[in-house]
């Protein structure tokens, strides 16, 4: 039979096909439910059950219920990608969140992962963890954005004998303003790192950040033209991933490697 061009793909071709995958789509949100309500019973027990304020006790009451929402959304041309906010052009885009750690004198990529959570505020420590792995050493200071920002985190990255430079939430605003965040009022963790962050040291050490990271992701996204992933699924895209990255520093390498020169 001659082809049109714009069938649907093997694996939605029929209707028992895509009943199927409609089905694994609803496990998936129901296995995230189950998920999300044990890591929030771990975190009400870590915090004594004591919000640090009502923005938490709420999403503490949304996420204690083992089931979806009735608004909870899957996609059933990749199951495993996620709605996230695209932080430069705030729109909302369906994919995986991108991670990468980059050396402060190279520009070399240290530590790479690929994630369905919609933020990073849970990515530092095995970040963190895949660094150590790879370099063997802990390094000497750890910079990362407000996004990155996590008391609990934080705290345990410092009692684990990292220096952790991140600034806390709502730091741009009290810079700019004065006025903290209501939820900052018992958080010394977040004092601690903010007047660290206002001394000259610090702010100098934090504003290597913009040079260090940003631009390789520069690089993978405008020099590569890689933009978005060719390939669907979690372990598919982790592997893509992998592969930028590994290119990523390849040529890097290449760059800065005394060429032999004919005569």
């Amino acid at each position: 039979m001659r082809r049109r061009g714009d069938e649907l793909p093997d694996e939605l071709a029929t209707a028992e096909k895509q009943l199927a995958r409609i089905r694994a789509a609803k496990q998936e949100l129901e296995r995230e439910a189950r998920e999300r309500a044990e890591r929030t019973k771990c975190e009400k027990q870590a915090q004594g059950g004591e919000p640090r304020d009502e923005a938490q006790e709420k999403r503490w009451q949304r996420a204690i219920k083992s089931e979806p929402a009735a608004k909870s959304q899957g996609n059933l041309t990749d199951p495993e990608s996620r709605v996230m906010k695209d932080g430069a052009t705030k729109r909302f885009l369906q994919g995986y969140n991108a991670q990468i750690a980059v050396d402060g004198t190279h520009q070399c990529i240290v530590g790479h992962a690929v994630t369905q959570q919609e933020n990073d505020r849970q990515q530092l420590a095995p970040m963190l963890e895949r660094v150590e792995q790879n370099l063997k050493v802990k390094p000497e200071l750890v910079v990362a954005d407000a996004g990155y920002w996590n008391q609990e985190t934080i705290a345990a990255q410092q009692q684990a004998g990292y220096e952790v430079l991140v600034p806390p939430d709502g730091f741009s605003t009290w810079r700019r303003t004065g006025k903290l965040p209501a939820n900052d009022a018992r958080r010394p963790v977040a004092e601690k790192m903010r007047d660290r962050l206002m001394t000259e040291v610090g702010r100098q050490q934090y504003n290597r950040r913009c040079g260090i990271v940003e631009p390789v992701f520069g690089l993978i996204k405008e020099q590569r033209g890689c933009r978005r992933f060719l390939l669907r699924g979690l372990t598919k895209v982790a592997a893509e991933w992998a592969l930028l990255c590994t290119v990523t520093n390849l040529w890097r390498l290449y760059r800065y490697t005394p060429q032999a020169v004919g005569a």
